[in-house]
């Protein structure tokens, strides 16, 4: 009988510890949540060609059918280049980005078959040569004005036989980066 006396005060003592435990465990509390959201932002731009004139510095207009344009792909095609005849354009660069970019216009020989070493490509009046060209990176803001690039491309007067039947085909395009990058650093 004591040990049933003993063994009902024991399980007293513990079920009264586990009642003042239990009540050290409630505290005042209080919770606040923050949310951040995120959206990456968008960089766009658009290159058009406009205001395209085929002439000759002889004095003589290009047949409209040896050169054409394709709106669709934006493709300049001149045949039947003679020295003397020049095409010339603008090229209209549009900031459709979220944030200020950075771009840069680039002039690339993709295919020659000899004429290139002939003609005379000329960007906003900076005469080119080489296979390759990178104008410098220019910050434009959203919203901005749009740009105007001129580009001409020449056979010269003084070309030569050595180039008849050549050919060459030239790319032009525009990169644009995210307007906080530090352009020195890169190809």
């Amino acid at each position: 009988m004591k040990k049933k006396i003993i063994l009902s005060a024991v399980v007293s003592i513990v079920m009264c510890l586990g009642l003042i435990a239990g009540a050290t465990f409630a505290l005042f509390t209080s919770e606040q949540t923050i949310s951040a959201s995120v959206e990456a932002a968008n960089v766009e731009l658009t290159a058009t060609v406009e205001n395209i004139q085929y002439t000759s510095t002889l004095g003589s207009t290009v047949p409209e059918s040896a050169a054409s344009f394709d709106t669709a792909t934006q493709v300049i095609t001149l045949e039947n280049i003679v020295p003397g005849d020049v095409v010339s354009f603008d090229i209209r660069v549009q900031n459709l980005s979220d944030i200020t970019v950075q771009y840069r216009t680039v002039l690339k020989k993709v295919a020659d078959t000899g004429l290139w070493d002939g003609l005379t490509v000329t960007i906003d009046g900076v005469t080119y040569d080489g296979t390759e060209i990178n104008s410098g990176w220019t910050s434009v803001a959203p919203g901005a004005a749009d740009v105007i690039v001129s580009v001409s491309i020449t056979l010269p007067e003084a070309a030569g036989n050595e180039y008849m039947l050549d050919t060459c085909e030239i790319s032009y395009f525009v990169e644009a980066i995210q307007g906080n990058v530090d352009t020195t650093t890169l190809p």
